[in-house]
C-alpha cells in the first residue's frame, strides 16, 4: 500500500506539477510556492482524494506550509472520521 505521504504528494501535483522540485522550501505559503487559490484547491483534491471533509476554521497557513503537515492533516481527518 501507498504511504500517505505519497498520496498527499500526488493530491498536490495535480494542482502544482512542480511540486518536488520545491520540496526543500521550508515553508510553501511564506515562500510563495502556494499561493491562497493553490490551498483551495489542494483542499478540493484532499476531500476528493481521500473522501474527507475539511473544517474551515483548520484552513490555516501553517497546515499547507511542507508535506509533513499536510500529511499529518489529512491524517487527523482520516483518523477522526474512521478511514485511516
Amino acid at each position: 500500500m501507498e504511504k500517505l505521504s505519497e498520496r498527499v504528494l500526488n493530491s498536490i501535483e495535480k494542482i502544482k506539477p512542480d511540486i518536488r522540485m520545491r520540496l526543500d522550501v521550508p515553508n510553501f505559503v511564506t515562500n510563495g510556492v502556494l499561493d491562497s487559490m493553490d490551498v483551495i484547491n489542494i483542499i478540493v483534491a484532499f476531500e476528493d482524494d481521500f473522501g474527507i471533509e475539511v473544517d474551515p476554521v483548520d484552513v490555516v497557513h501553517d497546515n499547507f506550509a511542507t508535506i509533513e503537515k499536510m500529511t499529518a492533516f489529512v491524517e487527523k481527518y482520516l483518523s477522526k472520521d474512521g478511514k485511516a
